[in-house]
């Protein structure tokens, strides 16, 4: 038996999510283009990637936060589900001077980095990194206590108003513009889930942050820590190293076929999404059956993906603004769709057992993070990338990371098969 809800929670959420990827994707492959010149193109990714960093911090925060609300949902305990999202919410005054202190401190010598000039640049990558810290607090609260329909609805009208906000004000200043856009997402669903949550937010409070409660978190929250900031280096990295190290025709194209290989990654993030919350609130032998099913699919689609590319790939490539700059880079995106498709099938599997307190992954993962980063940071350093050598190491680190999680998947659900 399914989790109760799982499969149809899902389809909800990959509706919406997709319906607003959709918007997005013409700001991604149209509208940046437009307005950002190939020279630059390919600073837009490790950019965002640092304003990602920025958020980490909170980003942790949040996850621990959706981890609670899930396990306080399953036990009707609203007057703690009040405290526990106020205190959150009054900690997002924190992360906004962490991270204008770390932009002072790194965002300087980054940009030089990326051949970049700064303008207005450093206040706007500190608001959409606020933007973004604030974005997972909201939408977790909402996934922790299963709100799939309001948090579906919230992700959907956030696109076009993105979009909207980059039409207008990237023909002013493209790059800065285009992170002005993002911090709206951010905003709207602050404002919509302290709406979806009034009845929570009206209980009377209970205490939950207590010495005892702080002690129980303290692993899942060190766990969390280690889990999502090798995701967001490893971004931070990759992209880094595509704008540093290879022609800037090699890191435009790369932003452009990333933009159409990355939705080899849409049904697995969205199965990653809505799995947590299940996993958490009943980390039993059926889930666990529910989370290789959603991994199994998650590979299925990405793969038919890449068959699609390889053989239309070249002809949607035309179509873009500058088209005929990208069409030799055919090869690249059925490669880099592959690889999405990995890493959103180990990121699955990976969600799902951080949920259940399952953490002992985290040993031979961050082995393999950081020999991977090794090897990168070394090549960007002291060698030089090509989009072939490149796209074959993060392959094969995808492909080691799926096979790396497997047998932990397996022994979880040996060992709680009686359940």
């Amino acid at each position: 038996m399914t989790p109760k809800g799982f499969w149809s929670s899902s389809l909800v959420m990959f509706i919406a999510m997709r319906s607003a990827d959709a918007v997005n994707a013409f700001a991604g492959i149209w509208l940046v283009p437009k307005y950002i010149s190939p020279d630059e193109l390919g600073a837009v990714l490790p950019l965002s990637s640092f304003a990602g960093m920025l958020a980490l911090p909170f980003g942790i925060f949040a996850t621990v936060v959706m981890k609670q609300l899930a396990s306080l949902a399953r036990t009707g305990s609203y007057g703690e589900i009040k405290s526990l999202l106020r205190g959150t919410f009054a900690a997002a005054g924190c992360v906004f001077v962490l991270a204008i202190a770390s932009t002072k401190l790194l965002f300087p010598a980054f940009l030089e980095r990326l051949r970049i000039e700064a303008g207005s640049l450093s206040f706007l990558i500190v608001v959409a990194a606020f933007s973004s810290a604030l974005a997972p607090v909201f939408s977790n609260s909402l996934l922790g206590l299963k709100r799939f329909g309001a948090l579906a609805f919230y992700s959907f009208i956030s696109a076009p108003a993105r979009v909207i906000a980059m039409l207008l004000l990237m023909p002013l200043r493209a790059i800065s513009g285009y992170f002005a856009g993002q911090a709206v997402p951010g905003a709207i669903m602050a404002a919509g889930a302290i709406f979806a949550l009034r009845r929570e937010m009206r209980t009377p409070p209970k205490p939950f942050w207590t010495r005892t409660r702080l002690c129980a978190i303290a692993p899942f929250a060190a766990a969390a820590a280690v889990f999502l900031s090798l995701q967001s280096f490893q971004s931070l990295l990759e992209t880094t190293a595509v704008r540093q190290c290879m022609l800037p025709a090699d890191s435009a194209a790369y932003y452009m076929v990333t933009r159409f290989s990355e939705i080899a990654s849409y049904a697995g993030l969205t199965l990653s999404t809505v799995i947590f919350p299940f996993a958490a609130s009943a980390p039993g032998a059926e889930t666990l059956r529910t989370v290789r099913r959603a991994m199994m699919l998650s590979l299925a689609i990405g793969c038919a993906l890449a068959a699609f590319f390889a053989l239309a790939g070249k002809p949607i490539l035309a179509i873009l603004p500058g088209g005929e700059l990208y069409q030799s880079y055919t090869p690249s995106l059925v490669a880099l769709t592959i690889v999405a498709t990995l890493s959103v099938t180990s990121l699955c599997g990976a969600n799902a057992l951080v949920a259940m307190d399952s953490f002992l992954f985290l040993f031979p993962w961050a082995a393999l993070h950081t020999i991977y980063f090794a090897c990168v940071w070394s090549i960007s350093r002291w060698g030089s990338w090509t989009m072939p050598r490149f796209i074959a190491a993060t392959a094969i680190f995808a492909a080691v990371k799926l096979l790396a999680i497997s047998p932990f998947l397996r022994t979880l659900s040996r060992s709680r098969s009686g359940e």
